[in-house]
């Protein structure tokens, strides 16, 4: 019952966002109205179309998927190839995340590695 009714909220929250209806959130959509998907937006729009839908949504319920995509993308934000990200590569290729840096740099070293997501299940 308890996951029908989140269910039922997700979808109502959703609805709400989507300003023009179409069944999906632009970054523009999300900025405006909802703030926890704009912060990870990157991670959220799976297929990398610039929309999140609620398919999107419901693949990242699993903890495990959330981890490997948060994964994915940092890697593919890693323009040098050095296994870490700093403030730049962040702003560059995650920037609704770029505004939590610090927050996620868990260790404090001026870098997000894959050890900074460990524990991180959903948003």
């Amino acid at each position: 019952m308890h996951d029908e009714r989140f269910q039922a909220e997700v979808q109502q929250r959703f609805a709400a966002a989507d300003a023009n209806a179409d069944g999906q959130l632009s970054r523009e959509e999300a900025q405006a109205a909802a703030p926890r998907i704009y912060e990870h937006f990157e991670i959220l729009d799976a297929n990398d179309d610039g929309a999140v839908t609620l398919a999107e949504l419901q693949q990242l319920r699993d903890p495990a998927l959330m981890r490997q995509r948060i994964l994915e993308r940092v890697r593919a934000a890693d323009r040098n190839g050095d296994g870490k990200l700093d403030l730049a590569e962040v702003q560059a290729s995650l920037p609704g995340m770029a505004v939590h840096f610090a927050q996620l740099d868990r260790d404090h070293d001026g870098y997000l590695t894959p050890d900074d997501f460990a524990g991180m299940g959903g948003f």
